[in-house]
């Protein structure tokens, strides 16, 4: 048994670790040599030295040198030129023509998956792998000049499978391979056997030759051929579906109804292995359901009227255009259920279908079938939610989601996204939501991709982020459009924002991860234009040179803030109509200097605790404005606290018809609801108005025991609710105790 030296170059890419075992052995060798004198005796020594530092002279090796260094040697140079021969016979079948578009290459890795093509039914996970490999070796491929060998095993592969379709030899080499191929031959020896049991197959796929040559080689597969059923009938790693071979056209045909497979099967194996993962089980499920169809119908017997014949349903006597105005009153999931009934119901109920406005939403439960099928059966697709999926992306890529739901996705006006966007993906393309107008983006990391997402949609006219993290440096530039924009909880730097001020009209921002107070500024300085603004922060908010100027179009204003510093002099704003206003530190005197700048103000809006019980500054100002025509009032009560500020408001208002008050505390005692019952109905009796009186808390008493009037509305919560999230409930509750 001689080597070549050349061989032993192949080391340097084979098997460096053994190279330099090898030569250790040899420095070893030579010491020992030099040291006996021991030259004549190894008469090969010099020639042997010769062959590892000049490979280029045609010196062959003895094994007495190497001993069993030598035989290991042998085994790795031969196995790995035997892949190298793959490689070889790989790289001429594909036929490097320098012609490496995408339509090309994937004609090309399509003829040679077309040999694996019953696997994709027996088992899709291996499939899923094999396809995998060829589609990077051949885009690797695509730049010659940075090939690089990996040794894909191709003709192993292909001969792997021709025992699967063809029955012809297996090779020894081809289960030298730890992962794929091994799994494989466990695939395909589990549905060797079980299609044999149940008699779909007169013979095993690997004969009895080709049996007895892997039992002598590789006996620690030999469960995987033999005859004993507790060893063939070994679960392998994978899942192996029992399909018989006159059903696979059937499973062809239903893959081939979905126009996008093709580009799934080269952009996206692991989304094509998925679809005919659920194209299996839809085949499974049909086939039971026939089953238990056909018993139903041999056993359900005919109902009869007297005279003998078959009772018609009254429906089935109503004209179309009836049956559809009856559809237009029933919901989504009804409509889906009549789909059920019978040819014509399904025919009505998906035609009233498509008219109706849908949401589709994206989850990692989220098939590929159930999209296809949403897609074609709604056409009024208005809005898509990409829900949470964790900490990664969804289960579904947005470059399969675009294949499956190109039509739906190019009409959408609404999108939101939940989840983490791969940056490695090229998938957010404006280009494919030409009209959308309103972005969600929650729970994600802003990559470059989804600014320039943002940055290209010229329809968007509103835009909300909630819960992002953005680095310091990256910008984003919103497009002309936008006209409503709410940040939550983002960690997004003022000067990161690029905003066109002279169209921006709804502001809302939410935000406790740092200084709020340079936003403060930008927007009572910059945004001129707004009609809507919402500002929420836990910090102390100053306006010390103004509060709100030059904003004429201002109409509702929202303001949840720890502190505020005013002015001396605040300018009026006669175009603001609704105020909303919260703050911990609040005062009669800033209350009521704020309100006042509000002159026409129709709805005014209060958080209150109970420190916060005297407000005469307040309730003067209130006598002087006549436009006010609802009061709503949130209080926190304390223990001792028997009625509430919110009547003697309503009482300065003097056109004021509706009163809300929402009472946070443990439970309202039944005497300090009927006095604030009771003063209502004493103020009432004052006006000439009709009044209402809401009163929402937790009651510690049956309220049917109270003889309330009909313009009293009572509701009950749970004293922690959403009501509260516009202030912390906690710094609230410090300053009650």
């Amino acid at each position: 048994m001689e080597l070549a030296p050349e061989d032993l170059v192949k080391l340097h890419w084979f098997d460096p670790l053994l190279r330099s075992e090898i030569v250790y052995e040899m420095v070893s060798l030579e010491e020992k040599c030099e040291c006996q004198m021991f030259q004549s005796r190894h008469r090969k020594f010099l020639c042997i030295k010769t062959a590892l530092y000049s490979p280029y002279l045609h010196a062959q090796l003895e094994p007495c040198f190497l001993k069993g260094i030598y035989f290991k040697l042998f085994s790795v140079i031969r196995r790995n030129t035997e892949k190298l021969k793959e490689e070889v016979l790989f790289l001429n079948n594909i036929n490097f023509d320098n012609d490496f578009s995408r339509d090309n290459t994937f004609k090309r890795m399509k003829s040679i998956l077309s040999n694996y093509e019953p696997l994709i039914w027996i088992c899709p996970e291996i499939f899923e792998k094999i396809a995998h490999k060829v589609n990077l070796l051949l885009r690797t491929c695509e730049n010659q000049n940075c090939f690089v060998r990996s040794h894909f095993r191709y003709d192993c592969a292909f001969e792997m499978l021709n025992v699967l379709v063809k029955n012809t030899t297996i090779y020894p080499e081809l289960c030298c391979s730890y992962d794929i191929y091994d799994h494989l031959a466990e695939v395909i020896g589990s549905y060797n056997w079980k299609m044999h049991c149940l008699g779909f197959q007169n013979k095993h796929f690997i004969s009895k030759e080709d049996k007895v040559d892997i039992d002598l080689i590789y006996f620690d597969l030999n469960y995987y051929f033999g005859e004993s059923p507790c060893e063939a009938l070994f679960p392998p790693k994978y899942k192996v579906n029992f399909i018989r071979d006159c059903d696979f056209s059937h499973l062809r045909e239903r893959l081939k109804s979905f126009h996008f497979n093709e580009e799934l099967l080269f952009d996206d194996v692991k989304e094509f292995t998925q679809l005919a993962s659920e194209i299996i089980i839809e085949y499974f499920e049909d086939l039971n359901f026939s089953k238990i169809s056909n018993f139903i119908c041999f056993r359900y017997p005919f109902y009869t009227d007297n005279d003998g014949f078959l009772n018609l349903d009254n429906f089935s006597l109503c004209p179309d255009e009836v049956l559809l105005q009856i559809f237009s009153f029933l919901s989504e999931k009804d409509l889906l259920s009549l789909r059920y009934v019978s040819k014509r119901m399904k025919r009505l109920s998906e035609e009233k279908l498509k008219d109706l406005p849908k949401t589709i939403i994206l989850s990692d439960n989220s098939k590929i079938i159930e999209l296809d099928y949403k897609a074609k059966l709604y056409k009024n697709v208005q809005k898509i939610r990409v829900k949470k999926l964790g900490l990664l992306t969804s289960k579904i890529p947005w470059n399969s989601i675009n294949l499956i739901m190109s039509e739906a996705i190019s009409k959408i006006k609404k999108l939101k996204l939940s989840t983490n966007i791969n940056e490695s993906e090229k998938i957010l393309d404006a280009k494919d939501f030409p009209l959308l107008e309103k972005l969600s983006v929650d729970y994600t990391i802003l990559s470059k991709q989804v600014f320039s997402f943002i940055a290209n949609l010229s329809r968007l006219k509103a835009l909300n982020l909630k819960n992002l993290f953005i680095l310091e440096g990256c910008h984003i530039v919103l497009p002309s459009n936008v006209n409503s924009l709410k940040i939550r909880q983002c960690h997004i730097p003022s000067s990161s924002l690029h905003i066109n001020q002279s169209k921006l009209e709804k502001f809302v921002f939410d935000s406790n991860l740092f200084d709020s107070q340079i936003f403060w500024e930008r927007v009572n300085n910059e945004f001129r234009s707004l009609k809507t603004l919402t500002f929420t922060s836990s910090d102390r908010i100053i306006s010390q040179t103004s509060f709100l100027e030059n904003m004429e179009n201002l109409t509702t204003i929202k303001l949840f803030v720890f502190d505020i510093i005013l002015p001396e002099n605040i300018n009026v704003k006669p175009s603001v109509k609704h105020l909303e206003f919260c703050s911990v530190k609040l005062s009669d005197a800033k209350f009521s200097k704020i309100i006042y700048s509000f002159k026409n103000l129709e709805k005014l809006s209060l958080i209150l605790n109970s420190k916060n019980h005297l407000f005469p500054l307040t309730i003067e100002k209130l006598r002087m404005m006549d436009q006010i025509k609802a009061i709503h009032v949130k209080e926190i009560f304390s223990k001792f606290q028997k009625s509430s500020i919110a009547t003697e408001f309503f009482e300065a208002a003097k056109n004021c018809s509706e009163l809300s008050i929402s009472v946070y505390s443990q439970n309202l005692e039944k005497d300090v609801f009927l006095n604030i019952v009771k003063k209502f109905i004493d103020i009432e009796k004052k006006k000439t108005l009709i009044c209402k009186l809401v009163i929402s808390a937790v009651f510690d008493f049956h309220l049917k025991t109270c003889n309330l009037p009909e313009n009293v509305i009572v509701n009950e919560f749970p004293w922690v609710e959403q009501e509260m999230k516009y202030f912390d409930i906690a710094n609230m509750m410090e300053v009650v105790e």
